[in-house]
C-alpha cells in the first residue's frame, strides 16, 4: 500500500489520478476491518500460535531441530517470531514488495548459510494450519498470500 501510494503520488503528480489508478486504494479500504481484525487475532495469538506449529513440528519430526548437539529450537523461535511480525504489518498495510525488499532476501542468506531449508519448509507447511484455529476464513485469506511469499523466498 504504501509503495503504491508512492508511486501514485508520482506518477499523477500535477494531475488528478484516474478511476483506475484508484483502484487500489477502493479495495484496500474495503479490506482494512478484516486486515486490522487479523493482525490483532495474530498480535494476541503469537506465543499461542508459534508454540503449535512447533509442537506440530516436532510430531512430524522430533529430530527436526536437532543439529549434532545442538537444539536449535530457541534460534527457530526467535528468527519466526521476528518474520511472523513483518508478514503480519506487511498483511495490515498491503506491502509484499516491503517484506519481500526488507527482511525476507536478508533471511535467506541466513537460512541458506546455515543449512536451515527443511526447518523453513516445514514452518510455513504446518503455519498456516494452526492460524486456521486462530482466523476466519477470511481473515486467513489475507495472510495466506504472505505466508506462501516467505515459503517461495526462504524455503
Amino acid at each position: 500500500m504504501l509503495n503504491q501510494l508512492t508511486k501514485l503520488s508520482v506518477e499523477a503528480d500535477g494531475r488528478y489520478a484516474t478511476d483506475q489508478e484508484l483502484e487500489f486504494i477502493k479495495n484496500y479500504l474495503q479490506s482494512v476491518d478484516l486486515r486490522v481484525s487479523s493482525y490483532e487475532k495474530i498480535r494476541d495469538g503469537e506465543e499461542k500460535i508459534l508454540d503449535r506449529t512447533k509442537k506440530k513440528m516436532d510430531m512430524q519430526n522430533p529430530n527436526l531441530f536437532t543439529r549434532g548437539s545442538k537444539n536449535l529450537s530457541s534460534i527457530w523461535r526467535r528468527d519466526v517470531m521476528i518474520i511472523l511480525r513483518c508478514s503480519v504489518a506487511a498483511m495490515l498495510v498491503n506491502d509484499l514488495d516491503w517484506l519481500r525488499d526488507s527482511l525476507l532476501l536478508w533471511h535467506r542468506t541466513i537460512v541458506n548459510a546455515n543449512k536451515t531449508q527443511n526447518i523453513s519448509q516445514a514452518t510455513y507447511n504446518v503455519m498456516p494450519e494452526v492460524l486456521q484455529e486462530f482466523l476466519t476464513t477470511e481473515e486467513l485469506a489475507l495472510i495466506l498470500p504472505v505466508l506462501q511469499l516467505n515459503q517461495s523466498i526462504i524455503s
